[in-house]
């Protein structure tokens, strides 16, 4: 087919409407596998269509979610995808990372990340404490969850929670402490596994 183009002051595109047809639907009928998309492109050329390479940490497309609330749009997600590492011909690592915010805000914060090395990170504060849970169900009592203080590992922890309590934890010395947070006493800090 064609290739349109739309160029304007602004370098919007904006779809409005007072029903239920504000909206974008991409189709594609053809006889293969593949299917219709979205493209998101970014160069650090000024000129469009120019090559100049972009550089480790550059944001290279977003997808904004965001509601009214009552004096305004807000964001409540966004879906961001950067380079992650360094780019050059044929080669353009990347990670994708998911924002959410939370109750009482209207900045999200990173919650869950894939990076270029295919390794998922999760942190429930999103970036401020390092903190990182999966919970099970929609009640949230049968959980894991990791804490890394970022201090050589001193104070970080992995735990496993069920019935909304904690049950199991692993401390960053590598004793296995179960149904307790902490050491028996100071005299059993020897031993790595404890029950309690």
């Amino acid at each position: 087919g064609t290739t349109s183009q739309v160029h304007s002051g602004t370098h919007k595109v904006q779809i409005a409407s007072t029903d239920a047809n504000a909206a974008i639907s991409l189709n594609r009928y053809s006889n293969n596998a593949n299917a219709a998309y979205i493209h998101f492109t970014k160069s650090r050329s000024g000129t469009i269509g120019g090559n100049t390479i972009v550089q480790n940490g550059d944001l290279l497309g977003r997808i904004y979610f965001q509601g009214n609330g009552g004096d305004g749009n807000y964001a409540g997600a966004y879906v961001e995808c950067y380079v992650d590492g360094s780019p050059g011909t044929n080669d353009m690592p990347g990670r994708l990372s998911f924002l959410t915010s939370a109750d009482g805000s209207p900045t999200p914060l990173e919650r869950l990340r894939i990076d270029s090395s295919g390794i998922i990170k999760f942190d429930k504060y999103g970036g401020t404490t390092g903190k990182g849970r999966v919970e099970f169900g929609n009640s949230g009592e049968q959980y894991i969850e990791g804490y890394d203080t970022g201090n050589a590992g001193s104070g970080s922890y992995l735990a496993i929670g069920s019935n909304t309590d904690e049950r199991m934890r692993i401390d960053s010395s590598g004793r296995v402490l179960i149904s307790g947070q902490s050491v028996l006493s100071s005299t059993s800090l020897t031993y790595r596994l404890q029950v309690k």
